[in-house]
């Protein structure tokens, strides 16, 4: 009777675990299903692609197969952009191998069993906030612990952006006096969408500034400005800003040009190396200087003062620095003086002019004397400075001297007394020669 039990039991042991309690006796299948998601981080960053890891699990005791097949949901966020997916079943399990955007997937899943989805997105580069999804698992079985079909993965987003700027002109030197104009790009190289700043504080060698901007498709900057730059600008990812200056440089700027632009981010930026740029130019003063010479009276008489008027215009476009003019005159005739130079009275031969403003002249005379004798030349000023002159021909000028009439003999003149002494003396004369006679 012992053995006859023993063998009993054992059989039914056997039919419950091939063919479950529910066929054997007609009751409700029971799979308790849970599902777990994790893409291991607490936080994203907008741009950047996420990996999530999503594991739906029959805990059993009944398979849940066929019709009662396991459905797996998650329908990704609208930040989630570019979802793919793959699922990998335990043995005796099944599931869809692979898909694109939501999972809504049918597996068959034996007590115990497991499919593995791994899904890939790309976050929204302009999203913010909190990165929330959810993944649900069901089943027409009858579940006892409802509590673990869902589960939510929860990310701060965190956006970073690395912005850059470039600047440049295109040349190595500029000519004061003349415009300069820059080019200056504010990239986001991403990965995160960014509002930012771009500042540019003109030096004070340029004046009346002024500016355009054009943005890349999505991304905005002032359309135009004048004045330095301080412009609020959004930057997507991968977008640009180009900036246009145009700017007039100071005829008396010397030395070197150097004028930096600056970014900023509104999100953290991974490498402030690049947030600005500097474009220098070597300032090379160029003066167009000419010299005029001439006489005053045109035609002294010999033996007279006369003065040679010496006169040095600066068609620009630079300030001319250091200006001299040497004046070459005959020997016959002497310089007695200078006014209008540095070295004054002594401003000859050389004649030292100081600065001439681009647009500006100079004018300075040379005193002299004519000899008494009959002379004539002529004389030739030249002018130089320490800027460079685009146009050398007229830097030199020459003025023909001719002395006019014969040196003029003066006759001595007397006074009162002496006129009465020669009456005397030529009325005696008469009277001698009259008594001679």
């Amino acid at each position: 009777m012992s053995n006859h039990r023993i063998l009993v039991t054992t059989l039914v042991t056997m039919l419950l675990i091939v063919v479950g309690p529910s066929t054997l006796w007609g009751g409700t299948v029971t799979s308790d299903l849970s599902v777990t998601k994790t893409d291991g981080a607490a936080s994203s960053i907008p741009g950047m692609a996420i990996v999530y890891t999503i594991v739906a699990t029959n805990i059993g005791p009944g398979d849940a197969t066929g019709a009662a097949a396991v459905t797996v949901t998650d329908n990704f966020p609208a930040a989630l952009i570019g979802c793919a997916w793959t699922c990998i079943p335990s043995a005796g399990s099944s599931c869809t191998a692979a898909g694109a955007g939501n999972i809504a997937d049918s597996a068959d899943l034996i007590s115990g069993g497991t499919a593995t989805y791994t899904a890939s997105c790309n976050i929204d580069p302009a999203a913010t906030g909190t990165l929330v999804n959810t993944v649900t698992v069901s089943s027409t079985n009858a579940d006892p612990n409802m509590a673990d079909n869902t589960a939510t993965d929860s990310n701060t987003l965190t956006p970073t952006s690395d912005l850059a700027i470039s600047k440049t002109d295109g040349a190595a030197s500029s000519v004061p006096g003349t415009t300069v104009t820059y080019t200056i790009v504010a990239t986001n190289n991403g990965p995160s969408d960014s509002a930012g700043t771009v500042t540019d504080n003109f030096p004070a060698a340029l004046s009346n500034c002024n500016w355009t901007c054009s943005a890349s498709a999505g991304s905005t900057c002032t359309a135009a400005g004048a004045g330095n730059i301080a412009d609020a600008v959004t930057l997507l990812s991968g977008g640009t800003a180009t900036y246009t200056a145009t700017c007039d440089i100071d005829p008396a700027a010397t030395g070197t040009l150097d004028n930096t632009a600056t970014v900023t981010s509104a999100n953290t930026d991974p490498n402030n190396a690049n947030n600005s740029a500097t474009d220098s130019n070597t300032l090379d003063p160029s003066s167009d200087l000419s010299v005029s010479i001439m006489l005053d009276p045109p035609s002294p008489q010999a033996g007279d003062p006369f003065t040679f008027i010496i006169t040095v215009d600066n068609a620009g476009p630079s300030d001319a620095t250091n200006v001299t003019v040497d004046l070459s005159i005959p020997p016959a005739f002497t310089v007695t003086g200078t006014t209008g130079c540095v070295e004054d009275p002594n401003g000859f031969p050389t004649c030292t002019l100081g600065t001439i403003a681009a647009g500006g002249s100079a004018v300075y005379e040379v005193e002299a004397v004519t000899p008494n004798s009959g002379a004539e030349g002529s004389a030739t000023a030249t002018v130089d400075s320490d800027s460079s002159d685009p146009v050398t021909s007229d830097n030199e000028d020459e003025v023909p001297i001719a002395i006019g009439g014969l040196p003029v003999i003066e006759i001595p003149t007397a006074d009162t007394f002496g006129l009465s002494l020669l009456i005397l003396l030529l009325t005696a004369a008469g009277i001698w020669r009259i008594r001679r006679s």
